[in-house]
């Protein structure tokens, strides 16, 4: 049985060129600064996860290198996303691309999209 309130929605959250900057750093044999970059998002990550579970609405669905899936309260959403984006980008200077969407499809749909149309963006609609 699905308990989801209908007014949930998924949130699907990325970080902008961090897989390329660690390529780039590896590539140039720059592994300090590639292992520090790699600590950095990894602990803006874990970071990323405690806001999520500190918000009551919010169910964390999937948590990647550098993503995180999650579902919450429509509610809830701006001042999560904003939060998270901000705290993200201070801790790393990297940003994140957001899809929001009333289904997971949707959400991806709407991340894939921002990626393509220039990152760092929000898309809601």
């Amino acid at each position: 049985m699905d308990n989801r309130d209908t007014n949930d929605v998924f949130v699907c959250i990325d970080a902008d060129d961090v897989g390329d900057k660690l390529e780039l750093l590896l590539i140039d044999e720059r592994i300090d600064d590639a292992a520090a970059l790699n600590n950095a998002i990894r602990d803006a990550m874990r970071e990323m996860c405690e806001t999520v579970n500190a918000e009551p609405t919010a169910e964390l669905l999937m948590v990647g290198c550098d993503d995180i899936i999650v579902r919450l309260s429509s509610t809830a959403v701006d001042s999560m996303v904003a939060r998270i984006r901000s705290e993200f980008h201070s801790a790393t200077s990297f940003t994140l691309t957001v899809g929001i969407g009333n289904s997971l499809r949707v959400a991806l749909e709407r991340l894939r999209r921002g990626k393509l149309v220039g990152k760092n963006i929000i898309v809601s609609e």
